[in-house]
């Protein structure tokens, strides 16, 4: 009996939802998050509207990461953040494809 009602649930999709799902639930942050010191870029496949940002210490190590994402994504250099403030303006490189 047990078994049958298992698995009546499960066609009705009522345990379809995974465990990641269900920890998204909840009350969204309220303020933005500080950014560290250092060199962000914002890289965004060219389908896709959401980027995500990566961090550099150096103005060389981001300049690296430009010429190497450059090759297959849409690089955004969100410039240097010192104490979670912008110190320079956006600059947009799009991929060679």
């Amino acid at each position: 009996m047990f078994l049958l009602r298992h698995i009546f649930l499960l066609d009705c999709g009522r345990f379809s939802k995974t465990h990641s799902d269900m920890a998204r639930k909840g009350r969204p942050a309220t303020r933005a998050l500080d950014l560290r010191d250092g060199f962000y870029l914002e890289l965004k496949n060219s389908a896709s509207s959401k980027g995500i940002k990566i961090r550099r210490d150096t103005l060389k190590e981001m300049e690296d990461a430009i010429e190497e994402y450059s090759k297959t994504k849409i690089v955004i250099v969100l410039g240097e953040y010192k104490e979670g403030k912008a110190l320079s303006a956006k600059k947009t490189k799009k991929s060679k494809k």
